[in-house]
């Protein structure tokens, strides 16, 4: 299960921190959590940021929509899990930034052979077409 809540990462590390602690969490290889980290960040379209922090309103970071893909990240990172479970994940960001994460979910679902149940309110046109016509 993935919420829609980004307030639980550490606002000091970078994104690639946060995803090898995560991946440290479920894996014991150090050559598997390097490879894993890097493909998913890779995917998720966050290799521009892996080494900026993550921060909070405190401390200057990522946006909105890439912390949103962090949090998704850290729980596609456990290699025993091909299932998710994602609750309202758009609220609260741009309409561009929501369509982007729903389009990254997708290529990390089909690329990892996942699958993922993802509830949306109000979710526009485009996404409801990217939904029904990529992820076959």
């Amino acid at each position: 299960y993935v919420s829609a809540s980004d307030t639980s990462h550490s606002p000091v590390l970078t994104v690639r921190e946060t995803f090898t602690f995560a991946a440290q969490c479920s894996c014991t290889d150090p050559a598997k959590i390097e490879i894993s980290v890097n493909h998913l960040m890779e995917t998720l379209g966050l290799i521009n940021v892996a080494d900026t922090v993550v921060g909070d309103e405190n401390l200057r970071g990522i946006s909105g929509g890439q912390k949103r893909r962090v949090t998704i990240g850290e729980m596609m990172l456990d290699p025993e899990s091909s299932f998710f479970c994602l609750e309202n994940i758009t609220d609260g960001l741009a309409s561009t930034d929501s369509y982007s994460l729903i389009d990254n979910i997708g290529r990390a679902c089909k690329k990892d052979r996942m699958a993922a149940i993802i509830s949306l309110l109000q979710p526009s046109d485009e996404m409801v077409h990217l939904l029904t016509n990529s992820w076959y």
